[in-house]
């Protein structure tokens, strides 16, 4: 499987087995929109910033218990 065409649950199940690939992957197809999210939140880019670094901090922590019963973005 191609990490580029794999799915967010396939990335999530790749990074539960320790491929860190697959979050760099995640985080290239979420990041910015999880960072427009925080600022609007915040008023802040280093801020946002920080909330976007603890996101994929938390899935990468979470990946090894994560059950798609919903989508990632959820």
């Amino acid at each position: 499987m191609n990490i580029q065409t794999a799915g967010d649950k396939e990335l999530m199940a790749k990074l539960g087995v320790g491929d860190v690939t697959a979050l760099a992957e995640l985080a290239r197809r979420h990041q910015d929109r999880i960072l427009s999210l925080a600022y609007r939140f915040l008023g802040s880019w280093d801020l946002a910033e920080d909330i976007g670094q603890e996101t994929f901090l938390r899935a990468w922590k979470a990946a090894r218990q994560y059950t798609p019963k919903a989508k990632f973005t959820t």
